[in-house]
């Protein structure tokens, strides 16, 4: 086991170097994992830190209409499945098995009947220092349901999947190549379909999803994939505001996506905004995936402001050798190389 393990790893970490389409990336993954796990589809997902909803994809022979309707019907029925729940259990491994049909919902019955699942097997992707994404295989017919097995064996793909993502998400330019885009609104119904989508929003789709699909195909993509319609109508206090943050290693710049229910009762329509990512929610995003600690992130806060490393030593009572030290470190990890590139990279 773990010799097959470290060799996953290393492989995986193999085909992030090469920069591949999500398409390929997606098929890369299936196909390692496969000999492990034998599934018919599969989607790796990578998820915002902070919120637990997700921000990128790579997909396999999934099938994108069954996942779409049990995304939502975990969120509708606040599931067991919903990823940041999956996150605090003691084994973050959601099962669906066609096979115990008295213990399944008959929504969840009937969705598996109707498209010829036999089950699906999702796993939330954490470590110590956060959530960062989630791998859900799917199988198809008869009698190849996911099994006790199975589930075992899914967490054993944890660290080496949480691994990839971050080399993943570290492979892309900090700087964005030119200008953003205008801010841009979907506005999805309450049955999940959309119903609008405005011409910058239009745009920012042709960004992520560049091929050619039609705005509203590529707006109900996004606007489920990532959850944020159905993560704005729980109106969980606890919780963030749902939000996502899209890597450049992904589309080119890093972009921002957050929704609003348009409804005092959050049943109806929600509003998605999609824009260029920058300041603070830049960079508490950057700073999970770089590993840029509390301390490193308040001197770059007060770096980007404009202000001098002594004037920030007296903020934070430290030697301005610390503060210089911190700097360093910052650039160490992002290989940015000064406040200028730094100060472009926030200001998104």
């Amino acid at each position: 086991m773990t010799q097959y393990l470290d060799r996953l790893a290393r492989e995986l970490r193999a085909v992030v170097s090469q920069r591949p389409a999500p398409a390929e990336l997606g098929e890369a993954v299936s196909r390692l994992i496969m000999p492990w796990i034998p599934h018919d589809g599969s989607c790796l997902q990578g998820m915002h830190p902070m919120t637990a909803i997700g921000s990128f994809a790579f997909a396999h022979r999934l099938n994108g209409e069954y996942n779409r309707v049990r995304t939502h019907e975990i969120y509708l029925g606040n599931a067991p499945g919903r990823p940041d729940n999956l996150a605090r259990d003691r084994v973050p491994v959601h099962l669906v098995d066609a096979g115990q049909t008295r213990r399944l919902p008959d929504g969840t019955r009937k969705l598996l009947v109707r498209h010829g699942m036999s089950g699906d097997l999702r796993v939330v992707l954490r470590s110590a220092h956060g959530v960062w994404g989630m791998l859900c295989l799917q199988r198809e017919g008869r009698g190849r349901s996911f099994g006790a097995a199975d589930v075992e064996r899914v967490t054993h793909l944890i660290p080496p999947l949480a691994a990839m993502l971050r080399d993943y998400v570290m492979t892309g330019p900090l700087i964005p190549a030119g200008p953003a885009l205008s801010p841009g609104v979907i506005v999805v119904r309450g049955d999940n379909t959309v119903r609008s989508v405005t011409t910058e929003a239009a745009a920012w789709m042709r960004e992520l999803y560049p091929g050619g699909r039609p705005p509203e195909a590529a707006a109900a993509e996004y606007a489920y994939s990532v959850s944020l319609a159905a993560r704005a109508r729980l109106r969980d206090p606890q919780a963030l505001q749902p939000l996502t943050c899209t890597p450049s290693a992904y589309c080119g710049r890093w972009v921002t996506g957050h929704a609003q229910p348009l409804d005092e009762q959050a049943t109806g329509e929600v509003a998605v905004i999609v824009q260029a990512a920058g300041g603070p929610l830049l960079l508490a995003t950057l700073a999970a995936w770089y590993g840029i600690t509390a301390r490193e992130r308040q001197v770059v806060e007060h770096l980007c402001a404009g202000e001098a490393p002594k004037r920030i030593a007296r903020r934070l009572d430290v030697s301005v050798n610390t503060v210089n030290g911190h700097v360093r470190e910052v650039y160490r990890k992002t290989g940015l190389a000064g406040r200028d590139e730094l100060a472009a990279v926030i200001a998104g």
